[in-house]
Order: structure tokens, then C-alpha cells, then sequence
């Protein structure tokens, strides 16, 4: 009894630690995921849940959580603004158009993306240069990189974390060469990654102004704990930013920069459990429940009596004994007494199921098993003739052997 308790104790405090360990955010701190997903709400260190405030503090932003070619307008009656900041910024041809229409007409758009959307900038490209393609931006590598905007004192240094540690990413840019230069001409350069990566343009497109931001990073949390931080994001943005702003959280995607194509971008798409464990009280009941399951299968799988060993049943080897013998018997050419043998067995057969005495095979016998038996006269003479020449010979053939044994089983399928 007493190990029964001190096992039970184990189990406790076993599930007691694992508990600690999964609510240790709530128990001592937020937990933060340090994925970049670039989501408007999220304080996370790579969320932009701080921008968002000073945005909604003197602007009215409209979030745009659909396609683009859906949640856009085009027909606004002053100048707007359209917001994009994410790693990936995807559009589709109908969204293109939408966006194209929409600064066009006199409005403006800020991509802040790793990997702005490489189908709007490959048909501005092929707008202008029509004997050259566009195949990507450059990039450098490094985990800390000074940004600033061109004409203001305003380095911000920026070092990318992935939880404790410094890790090194690529940092695109805008040059001439993989920009045709006739294109190139027609672009501003408002920032760089120092020295000389320019990473923030602006281009006019119909009547408005396209700004291109490749460096999103500096607009998160994480960057925005710092005072420079700050005074760079107002200098980028202040060129931009209209009384209305049409925030796009649609056409974002948290994947790699290397993967420009990628069209998985369903943010709101999240699935029940993922819904759960967003909300503290259904997190806490789920994993309650999970421990719940644990300790139930953990008692459960402890068996209650002996283990019940299994008996194989038993067999029956007489058949296999007697082919064995007869098999021996036939191997030793001794086919009168194999013969005699079979004989023996057919009139055991009639005295047990017919009760005949089968000691004098006259035609009396033949007459009586026939009529009991149903099966014809003949079969039954043609056996006890086969069995008198049988026991008066000193010799049994191999072929008569058989005939023998054939017609004995002939009588045993037409009985009845």
C-alpha cells in the first residue's frame, strides 16, 4: 500500500512540473513568440502593435481584411493612403490592377516588405523597360544594420533577434542593374542601409507617389523600444501618411523572403484549437483536459489481476499418426497389410453407423448394407471380391491396392 501512495505521489508531482512549464507565462511573464508576422495587433516583438497606436492616435485607419480588389477604393473623394507592411506582400492580376488604379488616381501607397510584390514591380519594370526583365532584389547579410533617410540625422541601429541570440538575415535593396536605368532614372532614393544599400524609393505612378520600403523590421516592437527608432519611422512615414489610411493585413504573408511566390497568406484563417489557445480561459481548460487524459491513461494501463497465460487448444494428431503409418506402410511395398488395413476400417464403418456385422460378406450382407446404404450392389460385390483375392494371394499389387482403396471410398462418398 505504501508504494501504491508514493507512486501516486510521483505521478502528482510529474504532472504538477508539467503544468508549471506550460502556464510559466502566466505564472511569470508573458511568453512572447518571436515569429515575424508582421500582424497589426500583435505584441510580439516582431508585431506591430505599437505602430498601430500612434497611427490610430491622429489618423483614422481602416483595416483591409479581403482582397484588395474587393476592399480598395478607387472612387475616394480626397487623397488616401494604402499601408502594406509585412515579409511578403502578394498580389493577384486583379489586385494589381485595383492597386494601380488606386495610385493612379492621385492617391498613395507604402510597401514595407523584404519582398515587396515581385508582379508589381516586374510590370512597372516591364512598363518602362520592355528589352530587359525583372528577376529580384539583392540583399546583404548581416544581424545589425544602421538605416537612416537620406538628408536627416536619424541612424537608427537595428539588430535582429531570434530570442536571446543575434542572428544574421538578408537585407534587400534597390540598384541600378537588376533596375533597368530607364526606370532607375525615374526613382527618388529617400533611405539607405548604410553605407550605401538604398533600402526606402519612391516612384510617381499616374498621378500619385509609390513608396517601397524594403526593411519592415524597423517598424516592429522590438525596434520600436528605442527613441531613434521613433525618429526614423516619423521621417519615413511623414512623407506619406494622409488623413486616411487603408491598412492591408490581407495581402500579407509571415513567410521567408525567399519564397516571393508564396500565395499561402489566410492570416484569419486559423483553426479552432490555434482559437483556443488565444483565449486564457479555454487555454487553461484544454490543457486541464490534457492532463485529465494523461493521468487517466496512466492508471488505466496498469493491469488489475494476473496476466492469463494462453493455452493452445488441443489438437487432434490420430489422422496425422495414421497417415504417417500408412505412408511407412506404402514406402515398404506391404500393400496386402495396408490393403487389410482399409479393410478393417470399412467394416468398423458398417458396424457403427449401420450396425451390420460384417464377419460373413455373402450376398446376404451385400442385399442388407446395399438397402441401407442406398448405394448400389454392385460397388459393395466389387469390394468384397477385391478383398477375398486380397487375402487369398501372398502378393498385392500397387495397382490393386489402389483400385482397392478407390472403390472403398466410393462406397464411403455414395453412402448414406
Amino acid at each position: 500500500m505504501n508504494r501504491r501512495i508514493w507512486y501516486i505521489f510521483g505521478v502528482v508531482a510529474i504532472l504538477l512540473g508539467i503544468l508549471a512549464m506550460v502556464f510559466s507565462d502566466q505564472l511569470f511573464g508573458n511568453r512572447y513568440s518571436w515569429q515575424m508576422d508582421f500582424k497589426r495587433t500583435s505584441k510580439d516583438p516582431y508585431g506591430l502593435f505599437v505602430l498601430d497606436k500612434l497611427l490610430t492616435e491622429d489618423h483614422n485607419v481602416v483595416s483591409i481584411r479581403q482582397p484588395i480588389h474587393l476592399g480598395l477604393p478607387v472612387d475616394s473623394t480626397e487623397p488616401s493612403l494604402y499601408l502594406g507592411i509585412g515579409n511578403t506582400i502578394y498580389f493577384d492580376s486583379l489586385d494589381l490592377n485595383r492597386f494601380i488604379d488606386f495610385v493612379s488616381a492621385g492617391n498613395k501607397a507604402l510597401l514595407v516588405a523584404s519582398s515587396p510584390s515581385f508582379v508589381l514591380l516586374d510590370s512597372l519594370h516591364a512598363q518602362v523597360c520592355a528589352d530587359s526583365s525583372f528577376f529580384g532584389l539583392p540583399a546583404t547579410t548581416d544581424s545589425t544594420v544602421i538605416l537612416s533617410t537620406t538628408g536627416k540625422e536619424d541612424a537608427h541601429t537595428f539588430t535582429f533577434r531570434n530570442r536571446r541570440y543575434n542572428e544574421s538575415i538578408d537585407w534587400p535593396y534597390f540598384r541600378e542593374g537588376p533596375i533597368c536605368t530607364e526606370l532607375w532614372e525615374q526613382i527618388d532614393e529617400l533611405g539607405m542601409i548604410e553605407p550605401d544599400y538604398t533600402n526606402y524609393i519612391s516612384l510617381p505612378v499616374g498621378k500619385g507617389m509609390l513608396y517601397i520600403h524594403t526593411s519592415p523590421l524597423a517598424f516592429t516592437n522590438l525596434s520600436m523600444r528605442k527613441e531613434t527608432a521613433l525618429t526614423y519611422v516619423q521621417h519615413v512615414l511623414g512623407t506619406t501618411l494622409t488623413d486616411t489610411i487603408f491598412w492591408d493585413e490581407y495581402s500579407m504573408t509571415a513567410e521567408s523572403i525567399n519564397r516571393p511566390f508564396q500565395t499561402g497568406r489566410r492570416q484569419y484563417a486559423t483553426s479552432p484549437l490555434q482559437y483556443i489557445l488565444q483565449q486564457p480561459p479555454l487555454a487553461w481548460a484544454w490543457y486541464l483536459l490534457l492532463a485529465a487524459a494523461f493521468i487517466f491513461l496512466l492508471f488505466r494501463t496498469r493491469r488489475r489481476q494476473r496476466i492469463i497465460p494462453v493455452l493452445e487448444p488441443n489438437r487432434n494428431t490420430s489422422l496425422e499418426f495414421l497417415e504417417t503409418i500408412g505412408r511407412l506402410h506404402f514406402q515398404r511395398s506391404d500393400h496386402k497389410k495396408l490393403a487389410l488395413e482399409d479393410m478393417r476400417l470399412f467394416r468398423q464403418f458398417i458396424r457403427n453407423r449401420y450396425r451390420l456385422s460384417a464377419r460373413n460378406l455373402d450376398d446376404a450382407f451385400v442385399k442388407q448394407l446395399s438397402q441401407q446404404a442406398q448405394v448400389p450392389a454392385e460397388v459393395i460385390k466389387k469390394i468384397v471380391l477385391l478383398n477375398t483375392n486380397i487375402e487369398s494371394s501372398s502378393f498385392v499389387s500397387e495397382n490393386t491396392l489402389i483400385e482397392f482403396h478407390q472403390q472403398i471410398e466410393s462406397f464411403y462418398q455414395q453412402c448414406q
